[in-house]
């Protein structure tokens, strides 16, 4: 029965480690959506930015 509780105890640990890992994975990919969204951003920004050159040589 001791051991049954022990391994009980272990497992309990083991899945709350696994969840709070998870949440650190939730966290850290939120933070890199967010920075992959200001990339986007900018890329575009830039590409505008490089078609109204264009469009002011051609003038």
């Amino acid at each position: 029965m001791k051991d049954d509780n022990k391994e009980i105890i272990y497992n309990k640990e083991k899945i709350i480690t696994s969840i709070d890992d998870i949440s650190l994975l939730q966290a850290k990919l939120q933070d890199e959506r967010k920075e992959f969204k200001a990339i986007c951003s900018l890329t575009r920004e830039f590409r505008n930015m490089m078609l109204y050159q264009d469009k002011e040589k051609v003038r």
